[in-house]
């Protein structure tokens, strides 16, 4: 797809053979909203067997019940390490408030366990536990 802009400023969108770059192909560049378009029209003379929707539809649940169980189990391991670290980082100010460890070390130790908070955080943040919407947005177009 190219963009390109109209001479007022407005941006369009264009499909075209990859084999206009090299002089192999002289079909014309393509309006996206028009191939849009054709596809949507397209999409609707498609028509499934009653014995594929209900196959797909299995196969979308069982996909569904793993992939959200894999997310479940994820957001656990990621809140046993967020809960590790608070372990680790109460351990080191007991050992700084004793005066075993050097201050510059605990300083150290606490920025690693602040940079692997964030990480882990941010990870927890893409853990995506609920595909339901997904799913029923599938099976309505089924």
């Amino acid at each position: 797809m190219q963009k390109a802009v109209g001479r007022h400023g407005k941006l369009y969108h264009y499909f075209f053979c990859a084999g206009t770059q090299d002089n192999t192909c002289d079909a014309p560049y393509n309006n996206k909203d028009l191939v849009e378009a054709a596809i949507e029209e397209h999409y609707k003379t498609i028509h499934f067997s009653p014995e594929f929707i209900e196959g797909l539809r299995t196969v979308m649940e069982e996909l569904l019940a793993d992939t959200t169980a894999a997310a479940r189990l994820h957001r656990n391991q990621l809140t046993t390490q967020l809960k590790s670290l608070d372990v680790k980082e109460e351990n080191l100010l007991d050992l700084a408030a004793d005066g075993i460890i050097a201050t510059a070390k605990v300083q150290r130790r606490l920025r690693e366990i602040a940079e692997q908070r964030g990480r882990i955080t941010a990870q927890l943040e893409e853990v995506l536990d609920d595909l339901g919407q997904g799913a029923k947005y599938i099976d309505l177009c089924l």
